[in-house]
Formats: structure tokens, C-alpha cells, sequence
């Protein structure tokens, strides 16, 4: 022993040998256990709490205690992790440091910790004789953290089992560590068995083995992206050149369809280590076959972290070998499937390649369908056959402008998707020349107005027969192109014939009323009208027809007139028809990416309930339900599924991440879960709860979320026998998560805290949220629901927002509130670091003769409030104590209004 700890304990086990020399002594107490632990290093050292011994613990995360010195100071702090990755620090510091020392190189900490924190992220200790603990342990042997927050990576680390409390004193003896699972192997092939993906995972160097086999002997790629498409992608691609030399690139790629840039070449590291690269033969096909090695996580910025959740794995071959300066043919194969590398047992699913781009691409194509056809189309219809008086003049300024902005829409909207001219394509060289030329035919149309002489014999070549000319010639291949457009992204918007004849007859039908009423003028051809010096009869230059007097309509103006409005109307059904073809069958708002793909359907329901006869006011059904899917899932749409209308009164949707019922079974649980999260409830008059489109309530992995309760209020006030119902709740899913994790955040005040005397009219509780909780959030959170509870006795509740001391706004507000008919309310606001957040509770207890403990229990009483909100929060409550009304010291929190109303703001 370098530094004997400061006290004596119990019990010691030895990581020995250099240059590990971990030691870890602890005594067990009966709500408390000490640990002194000590590593050589100068950098950091750790022990964790595990169910298996891994960082991971099963997905279900691993409770960390990290120490180092900085400046001679000792640091020591509590973590969690998921993840291989750097853990994250606990809101809440349950570790008290007791002693700690530095010398010759060694580092000593002494802490103590209770065994039931109470914090969902700390591990739970169970105190008994048999109990043995999963502990982990690592040290970085050089490198001082920067700060509690960043840490350089381990050198050192394993795992072994300690019994808390042995019968004989364990004394510190050598042993060998028991290491956490070694590897994880897995495969997966395409369906026509082309492409073969095998991985083996070091969990103790934490790398990750690729082989990968193509039918070819040109290249092949792997690719991670968070997506199925290529954008922003980290690729490996590797090919043997026509001199048999090997070739890999540790690449990023910025856009689709491009060549990927090495990662050095970004100012980044090649990452990627090849191991073996050949070629072989198989039943006289070509096959070539790459092994390689990378970390899990790099720290690089252009390399996607392999962590334990689900990737997208894009995956390509091309026929030809690359050349020495890393160009290469285009992919023959590709293809996605998602893959949880890390998650044990979880099979890689098959994902449509062409999905990640069809939103995006099918808008950009309605986009420049509408702006040209339509919008320009009209705009030069206008000018041509619509002279008479200056109605023409604006209905063409407008049609072209409109169609000007939505083709900049559009083009940007590719620009996103592909990048800047990504490959020299005509579709995308033409499509930049038209959006460039048409700014410039703006600016001709401007400049021609503003230049215009009423006094002039003839039109000026320049700017105005080239503004006529460039229009004309500028629509023509804007069609064109949206042809070469329909054509090159055929599989991807998947245009059938419907679309094409919808597009044939959009081009053909004003192409002809064109040209008749073109011929109908009996003007002069073309050609020498482009170059003829002479005024044009019959329709009067545009620029200087300045004529304020209305249409004569007995001439060939009513018929072009009657003509463009039959036009128009065509136009609109034929577009409005491309937009319906174009978008995914099932429902028009996934364009809009409701689901980001497609979406997964739960149908929870009370199968036959029998309704209870006996009961003349409310009864209530519980129902326990599983989220059995291993992937994790975002909650995008809640939907009530009524069937006994007559008879259901409310239904409230609870959390657990633990198991109280078998599935389907129905048990009391009246007035609410033990421990239950409010997630959803329905009462007479509600519909179907969406979230913003931005966030969805996370379940399945990672979310903590694993079975869910289901809570019905029956009326049978006939008292009607033989009533069975299957009423329940629909819900939306989909694994394609949104941007952020919806929270609910419980309001109020602690059960333990509360208590109301009894024989009373009217009571009111008051109690602010934890200013610690609000003072640390890390960023703004924007709540979008709303809910209230309480039990029998409460009448009214409302939540306040305070904002620098002063009344904001109300969030929540029932002025009749029943607890029997719970509700949510839909709302939008704001909060910020340092806001409050104070809920009222008024009670009316004149009906008991004793005081009411707060409890979950049906003859206790709550006052809780909450909010569903983005992005979530590691907190899920932030109660207070209450504050019995009236109360000097309370005058803050009491809105200027009668004590038994409450106004929403």
C-alpha cells in the first residue's frame, strides 16, 4: 500500500501489477457504504457501479464516480453513462469526499455514498449478506482532465464482483480482474447476396473489425450516416488498383452523389486501418473482400461515433477499380440497413435507400412544376395574348414573380439535398443556368418598364424583343428540364404513368391554345418579326400601351379572356393533382415528414371489460401494456379509441419503467399508478394529441420507458349489466427519431410536504418549483401541453409563470377542476434559466373532519400540475414544499384576482 487510506475499513481487493496497481477498499453500513480507491496515475481515476460488469449495463447505463487533482486540488464527481462514450455528470452529486491524497505518483480518494440515493441515475445498493456488486474500474494514467466535464480516454480498465459483506473480512490480496464482454460479432447480407457485412467489436480496446465482400473486382464501400442518405456521411472505401496495389479512404462525404474527400484532406485523421484487401472467385464471379480497423468513438469531427443505438449502414460497390488519386466509377449496388453494432442480439433491418431524398425532392419537383408551368407559363401567356388596357402588365409582374420565388424555392431545396452542382449532370448544369438566367430576364423585365418612351415609333431590340425572346426560350427549356428531372429521379419519386400524362397534358394543352392563337392573329412570322425595325400591328408595344380605358370584349380579347380563365382552371386541377400523386399514399402530411418514414401503429385496448353494475358513480379499469421493440421509438400521435361513448368517462396514459401487472390484465390502480408519469389523457370532447413536429415522447431503448398503464373512468349511472367495452388508445410511432425527446415535468408540491387541515371551505397550497432546477437547465424549453391533479378534494388549480420576479403568464388553469374528468390543454411558451413556475391548489375540505396527508393513495390528497415540453430535461419534477395562502411572504405568487378564480393569460 503506497498511501494507506485515512480510515480503516473492512474489506480490500487489488487490481496488481504494474503499472495498474488499482486498489479499492469499502465498508458497508446499514444505509451507507465507504469506498477508499487508489490507482497510479497522475491523470484520473474511476470506479463504477454495473448490473454486468460493462459500461453499457445492458442499455440500462452504468453509475460512475471520477476523481482527479487539478492544481493540487482534488476533484472528485458523480456520473452516468449509456454509452462508450465520455460519461455525463449527475445533476446531483451524491458523493461526499471524506479524505483524499497525491503522492509518489499515486492517487488516493475516500468518499462515502448512501446505498438508495433516491437519484434515477445513480445505482442502487441493496444491503444484505449475499448481495454482490458488478464493479468497473478505469484510469488515465498521464492526462489531467480539463475540466469535471472533459476527459481524455482511459488506458486502463476491467471489472470483478465483490461481495459487500463477506462473512471473513476480505483482505487485499491479489486478484484477476473479471473482464466485461469481450466482443460482439454480427452479419448481414443483401437480399441478393452481393454484399456481405460482417463486424466484430473489442470491447476491451473498444475498435470495431469491418470484413467486408462484394461481387466485384472494381471497389466497395461501407458508410455510417445518421440518416439512409449520403449527406453528411463517414465512408470507408477501398479498391486494388490495375497495378495490384491496395487502396482504402477514410472519407466524409458533404452531399450526394459526389466523390467523398479523405478525411485528412478536411483537417481531419485517417482513422481507418486496413488490414487485408484481395480478390477471389467464387462459382466464376469476381468478389473482393476488405478487413479494417477503427475505434468505436475517434473524436474526430468528420467520423460518426459507434455507440449503442441504431445506425443507418449505407453500403455501395462500383465495377471499376479506382484510380491512384481516389476516383472511382459510379456505385453499380447500393442499398441501407440500420444496424445497433453494440446492442446484443438486435437484428440489422433492410431500409429504402431512396426514402431519406423522396420529401425533399419530391417538393423541389412541385415546386418548379407550379413556378414554371403554371405561374411563368401564365406570366408569358399574358404578355402575348392579353395587351388590352393594363390588366395584362400586372397579372404578368405577379405570374412571374411568383414563379421566379418558387423556383429559387426549389433550387434551394436541391441545393440542401445534393450540395452546389454536385456533378456536371445536364438536369443540374441546366437547372442552375435557368434559375441564373431567369433572375437576369427579371431584371431585362424591369429594365424595359423603366426605360419605356410612350412617344417611341418601334420596340428597341434591346432590352425589350431580348426580354420577349429570352422569356419564350427560358420557359421552353424549363419544360424540358422538367422532363430530364422526371426522367433521372424516376425511382425515386416513383412516376408512373398517371404523373406522365398529367405532365403531357399540362404541356400540351397550352401549347396548343398557344399556337392557334398565335396563327389566330395572323401576324408576322417569326423570324422577321424578331428582326424587324417596324412597330407591331394590331397589338401595341407593352411598354407603351399606358391605355386606362377597359377591354373592348366583342373582340378577339373576350375570347382569349374566356380562354386564359378555362387555362387557369386547368392548370390548377392538374397541379393539384401532381401534388396528391406525388405524395406517400397513406397520408398526404407525411410529406411533411410526419413520421420521417413510415409509421408504426399500437393499439392498446380494454378487450371485453366488463363494466362494473354495481357502482353508481365512477369506477375504474387499469390496464398494464409492454413496448416490446429493443429500438428505440418517438410517440408522434395519441389517439382515443371510443367504444362504449355512453359509458367512458376519461382515459389517462401513464409511464413505468417497471413491471406492476401482467399485460392486458386489468387491476386497480385507482387514483393513479404508484410511481406512474403522466403521459396523455382524454376526456369527453378531446380528439387525437400530436406533439410539435419538431419532438416525440422517446420509448423502448435508451428512454427508461418500457411499459406503460392505461387508466379508464367508467360512469355506469344506469348501473346497466352485461356491459363489456374495448375502449383504448391508438398510438403513432416511428423509429425514424425527430430532432428532439418530448419530457413531462410534474409541478407542485411533494406528497411528503403536504398537508391540509380538514372542516375547511377553502384552502389554498401554493408551492414554487426548486430553484435549482430551473437555475441549471442548460438551455431554453418550450412547453406545449399542459395538465392538472388533484383528489376529491380540489376545486382549483393553476400553474403561473414568474419571469425576474414578475407575473408572465398562466400555464395551467382549471377553474372547475373534477378530478374525475382530467384534461389536457394544448398551450405554447417559453422558459428560460431562472424562470418560475408556482402551481395553486384550492381544496374544499369542509366534507372530512380531520386534516388530508398528501399520499397517492385515494383518501390523500396531491397538487401537482405538469407540463409536456421540449428538448427534455434529465429532471422529470420540481416540487416544493407548500405554502399555506394567505402568506406575507407568498404575495409574489399570488395573481391579482379572487381567491377562487385563476385566467389564463
Amino acid at each position: 500500500i503506497v498511501n494507506a487510506p485515512s480510515l480503516e475499513y473492512e474489506n480490500c481487493q487489488w487490481v496488481k501489477g504494474e503499472p495498474i496497481n488499482y486498489k479499492i477498499w469499502w465498508t458497508l453500513k446499514k444505509n451507507e457504504i465507504n469506498f477508499a480507491i487508489e490507482a497510479k496515475t497522475n491523470g484520473w481515476i474511476g470506479i463504477g457501479f454495473s448490473s454486468d460488469g460493462t459500461m453499457t449495463s445492458s442499455s440500462t447505463g452504468s453509475d460512475m464516480i471520477i476523481g482527479y487533482f487539478s492544481n493540487n486540488q482534488p476533484k472528485i464527481s458523480d456520473y452516468w453513462a449509456t454509452d462508450h462514450l465520455i460519461p455525463i455528470k449527475d445533476q446531483i452529486n451524491d458523493i461526499t469526499l471524506s479524505a483524499s491524497n497525491f503522492q509518489n505518483g499515486y492517487t488516493t480518494f475516500e468518499f462515502t455514498r448512501k446505498l438508495d440515493t433516491s437519484d434515477s441515475h445513480d445505482f442502487k445498493i441493496n444491503n444484505n449478506d449475499n448481495e454482490q456488486l458488478h464493479l468497473i474500474w478505469a484510469i488515465q494514467s498521464s492526462i489531467v482532465p480539463k475540466s469535471d466535464t472533459q476527459f481524455a480516454r482511459h488506458d486502463y480498465r476491467g471489472s470483478f464482483i465483490i461481495k459487500l459483506n463477506p462473512s471473513t473480512p476480505q483482505v487485499c490480496s491479489q486478484v484477476a480482474p473479471i473482464e466485461p464482454l469481450a466482443e460482439i460479432i454480427g452479419d448481414w447480407e443483401n437480399q441478393e447476396g452481393t454484399y456481405k457485412l460482417k463486424w466484430n467489436i473489442d470491447l476491451t480496446k473498444e475498435v470495431i473489425k469491418f470484413t467486408l465482400s462484394a461481387q466485384t473486382h472494381g471497389w466497395l464501400a461501407v458508410g455510417l450516416s445518421e440518416s439512409a442518405s449520403m449527406i453528411h456521411s463517414d465512408v470507408i472505401v477501398a479498391w486494388i488498383n490495375i497495378d495490384d496495389q491496395p487502396h482504402i479512404v477514410d472519407g466524409w462525404l458533404g452531399s450526394a452523389r459526389v466523390q467523398p474527400r479523405s478525411d485528412e484532406k478536411l483537417g481531419g485523421k485517417n482513422n481507418v486501418k486496413l488490414e487485408s484487401i484481395k480478390k477471389f472467385s467464387i462459382n466464376e464471379t469476381n468478389w473482393i473482400e476488405l478487413q479494417c480497423l477503427r475505434d468505436l468513438v475517434t473524436t474526430d469531427p468528420y467520423d460518426l461515433d459507434i455507440v449503442h443505438r441504431p445506425i443507418s449502414v449505407l453500403w455501395a460497390f462500383g465495377d471499376e477499380p479506382g484510380s491512384v488519386e481516389g476516383i472511382y466509377s459510379r456505385h453499380s449496388q447500393r442499398g441501407a440497413v440500420k444496424i445497433n453494432f453494440l446492442g446484443e442480439g438486435a437484428s440489422p433491418t433492410d431500409l429504402d435507400i431512396h426514402q431519406a431524398h423522396s420529401i425533399l425532392r419530391k417538393a423541389h419537383g412541385i415546386l418548379m412544376i407550379i413556378g414554371w408551368l403554371l405561374c411563368i407559363g401564365g406570366g408569358v401567356f399574358a404578355a402575348r395574348f392579353m395587351r388590352d388596357g393594363l390588366m395584362w402588365l400586372a397579372l404578368h409582374i405577379f405570374l412571374q414573380v411568383t414563379g421566379v420565388i418558387l423556383s429559387l424555392i426549389g433550387f434551394g431545396i436541391m441545393v440542401y439535398e445534393v450540395g452546389f452542382l454536385p456533378v456536371a449532370g445536364v438536369h443540374e448544369v441546366m437547372g442552375f443556368c435557368i434559375v441564373a438566367i431567369s433572375l437576369i430576364q427579371a431584371l431585362l423585365g424591369g429594365l424595359a418598364y423603366f426605360q419605356n418612351n410612350p412617344d417611341r415609333l418601334k420596340t428597341p431590340a434591346f432590352p425589350d424583343r431580348i426580354h420577349w425572346w429570352v422569356g419564350r426560350l427560358l420557359l421552353c427549356t424549363a419544360i424540358a428540364n422538367i422532363i430530364l428531372g422526371l426522367i433521372k429521379y424516376e425511382v425515386e419519386l416513383t412516376v408512373g404513368p398517371v404523373i406522365w400524362v398529367l405532365i403531357s397534358l399540362a404541356i400540351a394543352i397550352p401549347g396548343i391554345i398557344y399556337i392557334l392563337l398565335e396563327l389566330k392573329q395572323k401576324k408576322y412570322p417569326f423570324t422577321s418579326r424578331l428582326l424587324s425595325d417596324e412597330p407591331e400591328e394590331n397589338a401595341p408595344d407593352a411598354t407603351n400601351n399606358m391605355n386606362t380605358s377597359p377591354p373592348d370584349l366583342n373582340n378577339r380579347s373576350y375570347g382569349v379572356l374566356i380562354g386564359i380563365a378555362i387555362l387557369a382552371c386547368i392548370f390548377l386541377i392538374i397541379a393539384a393533382s401532381i401534388c396528391i400523386a406525388l405524395v406517400p399514399n397513406d397520408e398526404p402530411e407525411q410529406i411533411f415528414q410526419f413520421c420521417g418514414g413510415a409509421c408504426e401503429i399500437l393499439e392498446w385496448k380494454a378487450n371485453n371489460y366488463l363494466v362494473p353494475s354495481n357502482t353508481q358513480g365512477i369506477s375504474t379499469a387499469c390496464f398494464m401494456f409492454e413496448f416490446e421493440s429493443t429500438k428505440a421509438h418517438h410517440i408522434v400521435e395519441f389517439t382515443p379509441l371510443i367504444d362504449k361513448k355512453t359509458m367512458v368517462q376519461n382515459m389517462a396514459l401513464f409511464s413505468l419503467s417497471y413491471k406492476i401487472s401482467e399485460p392486458g390484465i386489468v387491476f386497480d390502480c385507482s387514483p393513479i399508478p404508484p410511481s406512474g408519469n403522466p403521459m396523455w389523457s382524454w376526456t369527453v370532447g378531446d380528439v387525437r394529441f400530436r406533439p410539435p413536429h419538431r419532438a416525440g415522447f422517446r420509448v423502448g431503448f435508451g428512454s427508461g420507458i418500457r411499459y406503460v398503464v392505461l387508466q379508464i373512468n367508467y360512469n355506469n349511472a344506469a348501473q346497466e349489466e352485461n356491459v363489456f367495452d374495448s375502449s383504448g388508445i391508438s398510438l403513432r410511432l416511428t423509429d425514424q427519431l425527430r430532432r428532439y425527446d418530448a419530457g413531462i415535468l410534474n409541478l407542485g408540491i411533494e406528497n411528503s410536504n403536504l398537508k391540509i387541515s380538514g372542516g375547511t371551505k377553502e384552502v389554498e397550497i401554493s408551492g414554487a418549483c426548486d430553484q435549482f432546477t430551473l437555475d441549471s437547465i442548460p438551455y431554453p424549453i418550450y412547453a406545449f401541453a399542459s395538465g392538472v391533479h388533484t383528489h376529491k378534494y380540489g376545486r382549483i388549480i393553476w400553474t403561473e409563470l414568474w419571469k425576474s420576479g414578475k407575473l408572465n403568464s398562466t400555464l395551467t388553469c382549471d377553474p372547475h377542476f373534477s378530478h374525475l374528468v382530467p384534461t389536457m390543454r394544448l398551450i405554447s411558451q417559453e422558459i428560460n434559466v431562472g424562470d418560475e413556475l408556482v402551481t395553486h391548489c384550492i381544496y374544499d375540505t369542509s366534507s372530512s373532519k380531520s386534516s388530508i396527508k398528501g399520499g397517492e393513495q385515494a383518501d390523500n390528497e396531491m397538487c401537482r400540475a405538469f407540463i409536456a415540453y421540449y428538448p427534455k430535461l434529465d429532471a422529470s419534477s420540481c416540487l416544493s414544499k407548500q405554502k399555506l395562502w394567505p402568506n406575507p411572504r407568498d404575495q409574489r405568487y399570488r395573481p391579482d384576482l379572487a381567491p377562487n378564480q385563476c385566467i389564463v393569460s
